[in-house]
Formats: C-alpha cells, structure tokens, sequence
C-alpha cells in the first residue's frame, strides 16, 4: 500500500499538544526525505496512542520494534 501525504498528515494530529508541536514539525521538515521503509515506519508508529508517543518522544523510553525505534531515533535527531 503506497502512503498518501494526506493521510500521514492526519494520522500526524495528536491529543497531547507537545506532540502534535513535535510531530507536525518533523512531517512538515522531514517527510518528504524520507525513503518509503521510513515513511511507513513514520506512519505505523503514529497508529500508537498518545501515551506511548510521548513516553517514546518525550520521556527518551525505546519502543521494543526496531522499525518504531529508528523512526523515533531519526525524530529525535531532527531537532538537535
């Protein structure tokens, strides 16, 4: 399944407002770079809650699949 920009544009919209800071920065900057393994990868780990993304963002906690860790890593770094 190829990914439309609009769709990962939605998925981008969180509850928790240093998130969606966060996350709309990275896709806005980012994502058009991205290679489609990170793309996808982007995308599985926006269908997590909001809980997990900001413990994985914000609280430096690793996510257990490698894809979500290396997409989380490369957000991180972003903004260095």
């Amino acid at each position: 399944m190829k990914l439309k920009r609009s769709m990962v544009h939605w998925a981008c919209r969180r509850g928790i407002l240093e998130l969606d800071i966060l996350i709309h920065r990275f896709f806005e900057k980012k994502f058009k770079k991205l290679n489609s393994s990170q793309k996808k990868s982007f995308f599985n780990m926006l269908m997590y809650d909001d809980y997990n993304l900001y413990k994985w963002l914000v609280c430096n906690k690793i996510p257990k699949i490698k894809s979500i860790q290396k997409i989380v890593i490369l957000i991180k770094d972003s903004f260095k």
